[in-house]
């Protein structure tokens, strides 16, 4: 689990999102904004955060659903 979330959660789900944000307000904003380095920052904090809920939610979810299913035995 600590890698799912660690590696889809943290890194592809949060670290693409926190990349699609800083183009975002870059294309918005501008360098120049003497608050963009706040925006980043807070951007990076949420999109951390939420990658990392993201995939912990998806993990609890679908072990749930693996542990509903019946045994291959039984389906056949």
């Amino acid at each position: 689990m600590r890698r799912f979330v660690v590696v889809r959660g943290l890194l592809v789900w949060g670290g693409g999102m926190f990349a699609l944000m800083a183009v975002l307000m870059w294309s918005k904003f501008g360098f120049g904004n003497p608050r963009f380095e706040l925006l980043i920052g807070v951007a990076a904090v949420l999109c951390a955060f939420g990658g990392t809920a993201w995939a912990a939610i998806t993990w609890i979810l679908n072990e749930r659903i693996y542990r509903a299913l019946p045994p291959a035995e039984e389906q056949e």
